[in-house]
């Protein structure tokens, strides 16, 4: 039998008296006036912010003036907040759990001795399926493994166990509780880890495998994934269920975290442009006349798009065809004042108007143009030589051609590397950050596409880069601006028809 689990409001969710209202539950996105609450059932709603029970305890509470009677009332408030993610279950040892409730009892010198639970499960998601009941105790005998979604890492001071195939989060007490998770990397029973982790006791490692197993982050050894999550990546899945709604109860969205505030936290947002360094030799880039362009109409260009990995050697990219698709492509049409940051608007679509996407051209064969690498001023239209070829530099034009299946002594005429000021949007975003730069790149991708082809250039975004081999390149810290995207541009070979579609397909005959 199990030590039973205590259960707590999660942090951020308590019982206040409000001077004009009287008792309210306060939660970071509402309030709840429980002025109509019998002083019994108030009470066992009290002890859910300060300090917890068991249901068993809090069902007595909320008896002690009621009766029988309070008893519908006070599972419906609990089933209610269970399925809204705002109870937290804890673990105790057997014999810190016979001290809680004597401190809990005690003077008000309990909340500096009372014990720390061995484990404490947080939800991270609303409407969870899980309940103290749903917490089955399992055999010592029975074999479990951890999921190979689970992590362990430091919050806030503490180690908790994550899983994006979870909805909740473990907090751990003490290393014992890391001891158990390292040793399910390979199945074990409850007793090998009683016999391999010293002063843990049978109940404690029952509470413990069930609390994970609960949420799904150890498997029993005769569960397997489902066919689609066998499929998932642990960085994928982890990045998906993260920076989505969901899975997490974290803010999402424009909250302007680091703004100047009384504390310590705030930093400043970057500033709408990249500055050039004085020392980077400038090349002002031709600004055509978009009026005289004469495209070709937009449904023929789009439908005409593809990606070209050859050119033509005898006719190159020019300096004045570059200029003209980074003029169409991605220049600085305005800049303004949007709610607390400064931001401008270019041609193809950034969220939140930050625009912290940077354009770095490695030119390899550009008529009017030296061999190195440049960087666009979207403000100026002009590029800065951030530094001539060399050795680096090869070997990122090198794995370009790697990466569009092309020799690689034969480089791009010119690649694009798209680059994240990062800080631009995490000042502004929080949690979704990294997923909108990767949308600001897909729309960017599109446009340079659309671009390319309506002039008649060769095209083609990559999917790898090495961001480690570009920071260097750059001269910058990895962690502030480095590489999310590569994009390869030249002159298009003599005979298109020439060129080879990859990934294309004889026509599915659906009606046969």
């Amino acid at each position: 039998m199990t030590t039973p689990f205590v259960l707590t409001f999660r942090p951020g969710i308590s019982v206040v008296d409000d001077p004009e209202q009287g008792a309210v539950l306060e939660t970071p996105r509402s309030r709840l006036d429980l002025s109509h609450l019998s002083p019994s059932f108030l009470a066992s709603l009290r002890q859910l912010s300060d300090g917890g029970a068991t249901e068993a305890e809090l069902t007595q509470m909320a008896m002690a003036s009621g009766g029988f009677g309070e008893l519908p009332k006070f599972h419906f408030f609990l089933t209610k907040f269970v399925r809204l993610g705002s109870i937290c279950y804890s673990l105790y040892e057997a014999d810190s759990s016979t001290e809680r409730v004597a401190s809990k009892r005690a003077s008000s010198a309990r909340v500096s001795s009372e014990p720390s639970p061995f484990a404490k499960l947080v939800p991270s998601a609303r409407s969870v399926a899980f309940s103290p009941k749903s917490f089955a105790a399992v055999a010592l005998d029975q074999g479990f493994r951890l999921s190979r979604f689970a992590y362990c890492r430091s919050d806030g001071g503490r180690m908790v166990l994550e899983s994006p195939a979870a909805q909740a989060t473990i907090e751990l007490g003490d290393w014992r509780g890391g001891a158990i998770a390292t040793a399910l990397g390979q199945a074990q029973t409850g007793q090998a880890l009683l016999e391999m982790i010293p002063m843990l006791k049978a109940e404690t490692v029952q509470g413990f495998l069930s609390l994970l197993h609960s949420v799904g982050m150890v498997l029993a050894e005769d569960e397997c994934e489902s066919e689609a999550q066998r499929q998932w990546e642990f960085h994928d899945l982890l990045f998906h269920a993260r920076s989505r709604q969901g899975r997490t109860q974290q803010v999402v969205g424009s909250t302007y975290r680091f703004r100047e505030v009384e504390d310590s936290d705030s930093i400043a947002p970057l500033p709408v442009i990249r500055p050039q360094p004085q020392a980077w030799e400038t090349v002002a880039l031709p600004v055509p006349d978009l009026e005289s362009l004469g495209d070709r109409p937009f449904t023929e260009v789009l439908e005409s798009r593809r990606s070209i990995r050859t050119y033509n050697p005898e006719a190159p990219i020019t300096l004045v065809q570059l200029g003209e698709f980074l003029y169409r492509s991605a220049r600085m049409r305005q800049m303004f004042q949007m709610e607390k940051m400064n931001c401008s608007d270019r041609p193809y679509p950034g969220g939140g108007a930050c625009y912290e996407l940077e354009l770095y051209i490695a030119v390899h064969n550009c008529e009017g143009l030296d061999q190195g690498l440049y960087h666009y001023c979207p403000e100026k239209h002009q590029l800065g030589r951030v530094r001539g070829w060399d050795g680096e530099l090869e070997q990122l034009m090198s794995d370009a051609s790697h990466a569009t299946r092309k020799d690689e002594s034969v480089p791009p005429q010119v690649l694009i590397t798209v680059a994240s000021r990062f800080a631009r949007v995490a000042w502004k975003y929080e949690s979704i950050a990294y997923a909108l730069m990767l949308k600001n790149l897909g729309g960017l991708y599109q446009t340079m596409y659309l671009v390319a082809t309506s002039m008649g250039l060769a095209p083609c975004a990559l999917g790898a880069g090495n961001a480690d081999l570009f920071a260097q390149l750059i001269g910058s810290e990895y962690y502030a601006e480095t590489s999310i995207g590569e994009f390869t541009l030249g002159s298009a070979p003599a005979d298109l028809a020439d060129e080879p579609k990859l990934m294309m397909m004889e026509p599915v005959d659906w009606e046969a």
